[in-house]
């Protein structure tokens, strides 16, 4: 007679019960250079070349050996039983290179004119990514000691990638100014991208810069105390080819199987991240259009100095990942719509004393942004998930004509319910006639007193007016509202740094204001969903949830009276649900001020450092992320962990948060 004693996973350690192994063998191989040179054909014409190389390659073998345990009860022993499909062999192997290539050829037209300058610049530049991937599984392996794909019986999966992408700029400058007051620039660039279709991979970006030195021209020459008052504007034009590879054509790839038309391999679409992508031959470059107006400024020799700019910027042709529902497809990139960012910005520094054995210096910046949507291209909106949850929330962002980038998109918070909504009747709860129903969105086998309540947004035309001015009773997805924006409003920093006979410091600060943090963490472990058994925050223990047991004798309580005395003192729901919900009660203020890094130094002094044969000894402790100020609940507010799409930014799930650091060090000099 035998019985099953344990089925080994993968991470399962070796005991005397269960014998498993996991034998892995890594090889990883990285190399890079750089090349340049520099070609003078008179003092006024140079060539100047730059070339870098960089590769690695990788080579793993891993071997999962589980021996799947039973009891003998007859003999009393364990017996192994070998052969099984626990038995695993994988192996991968990777490349990747890229190559990159400048050259530009300066031209100083009138090198020897005190009056006149003018220069010409003009250049080439080619960058070469290649990367390779392969996977190949094999189960059936009959022994850990043979590490080789062909001692399995069943072979698994064999799977590969190969990605390239180029991109090749002419660029052309031409710089000229009149005795350093008046000052002129003009740029062409010419951008390549094989992440395009033939026909649209050139874009063109010119750019033009035009500044006045009023510090001197006319009575501003004798202000003593002026030292530098520049006024400059300019024009640009930049592209953006960030779409992955392959998406502007139909690429395809091997999958093995045996269940599909009795065959052992077909051929199906590629997936990027996962998702299958219907291509667009009609993708071409994202344009940015940037104005600026800024101010340079110097006072006291130096002592104060800083800018202040204003500007504004249009983005057209946006590269969008756009849900293709029906189609077959999962997203399609498209060039839908333009954005608008303008704002100011400002950094002053100040020197506030410089003596031989003391010093101090301060220095601050801010920079203030409003975003908008100019257009989607003819849609009223665009929906996008973040997808931390899979597929449970749905769209948790929106983006609308008018507004801003990164909305989140859920539902309005409204307690829970109580027993008093609810009456019991034949063994359970129904809605008492009024309370909005939310069975569709907890899950109807949760439903009760105690589950997660949120608002019932108004979406019904009563009068037929066009307005919407009643609430249909219903939780649904057209209950959905923008209830946070991850953009800040505001970001900068300050700095002092100083020297006190020997000693020296400096402190760097960064901070950011008016933006919102999508804490999904807060779902994630304030909600039962699909699992049984889970760890939950501190905040849902029974003291502090809603609860319909009665603790002292394990018995669920059906009197409304009970329920709500006994949960009078508490205030979070039941956990018990169906699927994660978004509510504004996941979404917080995300500002801080981060001491971002703080240095602390001391140099000895040159009698003690001249006896060791050194010129200069400086020793100095510098630490990192050293406190962060804020009411944001989770571990760190800097965070952003869905990146797949721009649509989604400022989403905090299973994040690290950033840890503190100290580094200990010398400077020698000899």
């Amino acid at each position: 007679m035998w019985d099953f004693v344990c089925g080994c996973l993968e991470n399962c350690k070796d005991s005397e019960d269960c014998h498993c192994t996991k034998d892995k063998t890594n090889n990883t191989t990285k190399a890079s250079g750089k090349l340049g040179f520099e070609i003078e054909f008179t003092p006024s014409l140079k060539l100047i070349s730059n070339f870098a190389v960089a590769g690695g390659y990788s080579h793993t073998l891993q071997m999962n050996y589980t021996d799947i345990n039973y009891w003998d009860f007859k003999n009393e022993a364990i017996l192994v039983q070998i052969g099984t499909t626990s038995h695993q062999l994988s192996e991968t192997y990777s490349r990747q290179h890229s190559l990159i290539g400048e050259s530009f050829l300066q031209w100083d037209i009138l090198p020897d004119n005190d009056t006149h300058n003018l220069s010409l610049t003009a250049g080439y530049n080619q960058e070469y990514n290649y990367s390779h991937n392969s996977y190949i599984q094999a189960l059936d392996v009959l022994s850990s000691d043979t590490p080789v794909l062909n001692a399995a019986t069943t072979p698994s999966k064999i799977t590969g990638t190969s990605t390239d992408n180029a991109v090749m700029s002419f660029f052309g400058r031409v710089n000229y100014d009149y005795k350093g007051r008046y000052i002129l620039e003009a740029n062409m660039r010419a951008d390549g991208s094989s992440r395009f279709a033939k026909g649209n991979r050139w874009g063109y970006f010119p750019s033009a810069a035009a500044a006045i030195r009023l510090s001197e021209i006319g009575a501003l020459q004798d202000v003593e105390a002026l030292d530098n008052l520049k006024l400059r504007y300019s024009y640009g034009t930049a592209g953006n080819n960030n779409i992955p590879t392959g998406v502007s054509s139909m690429t395809f790839s091997a999958n093995a199987t045996t269940w599909l038309s009795n065959t052992d391999t077909y051929w199906t679409t590629t997936k990027v991240g996962g998702k299958t992508i219907m291509p667009n031959p009609d993708l071409t470059w994202e344009t940015t259009i940037s104005h600026n107006i800024g101010i340079d400024l110097s006072f006291f020799k130096g002592r104060v100095n800083g800018t202040f700019e204003l500007y504004h910027n249009t983005t057209k042709d946006l590269l969008i990942q756009f849900p293709t529902a029906g189609s077959g497809y999962d997203y399609q990139y498209q060039n839908i719509g333009s954005t608008r960012n303008r704002g100011f910005e400002a950094s002053l520094n100040f020197i506030v004393f410089e003596k031989k054995n003391f010093g101090l210096t301060l220095g601050a910046n801010i920079s203030l942004n409003e975003n908008r949507v100019l257009s989607l291209g003819g849609l009223d909106r665009i929906e996008a998930e973040s997808m931390w949850a899979s597929t449970e929330i749905g769209p948790d962002f929106v983006v609308l004509p008018g507004q801003p980038l990164g909305q989140m998109f859920g539902y309005e918070s409204a307690g829970r319910y109580s027993a008093s909504d609810f009456t019991y009747e034949g063994e359970k709860w129904v809605l008492n006639e009024g309370v909005a129903d939310a069975s569709g969105l907890v899950g109807a086998n949760y439903f009760g007193p105690g589950s997660m309540k949120v608002k019932d947004q108004i979406t019904v035309d009563t009068d037929g007016d066009g307005i919407p001015d009643a609430a249909d009773g219903k939780i649904d997805a057209n209950d959905k509202v923008v209830i946070g924006n991850a953009l800040p409003l505001g970001t900068g920093g300050f700095n002092l740094s100083g020297y006190l006979y020997g000693f020296d410091f400096s402190a760097n600060f960064n901070y950011v204001f008016g933006n919102n943090i999508y804490n999904a963490n807060k779902i994630e472990f304030t909600h039962s969903r699909k699992f049984k058994k889970r760890n939950l925050l501190s905040n849902m223990t029974t003291d502090q949830r809603w609860t319909n047991i009665d603790w002292a004798t394990g018995e669920l309580i059906t009197d409304p009276a009970v329920l709500d005395e006994i949960n009078a003192g508490t205030t979070m729901w039941s956990p018990a649900c169906q699927n994660a919900i978004f509510t504004d009660w996941a979404v917080e203020d995300g500002s801080f001020l981060r001491l971002t890094s703080a240095t602390l130094g001391y140099t000895l002094p040159e009698k003690l450092t001249m006896k060791i044969k050194m010129q200069k000894l400086r020793l100095y402790v510098t630490g990192t992320n050293l406190f962060c100020l804020t009411n944001y609940s989770g571990y760190d507010p800097e965070v952003d962990t869905r990146r797949s799409t721009p649509l989604t930014p400022g989403v905090d799930y299973a994040a690290y948060p950033k840890s503190i650091g100290w580094v200990v060090g010398a400077n020698i000099t000899f």
